[in-house]
């Protein structure tokens, strides 16, 4: 299994992620809902 980018990190505030990370938490939880 490889280590996440996001591993040991909390979402606090947008300005914490890059845009390129927002689109795809966007993404992945489209998809997870999806499910």
């Amino acid at each position: 299994m490889t280590n996440s980018v996001f591993q040991g990190r909390s979402f606090l505030a947008e300005k914490d992620f890059t845009r390129a990370e927002l689109e795809y938490l966007i993404g992945l939880s489209a998809h997870l809902k999806d499910l």
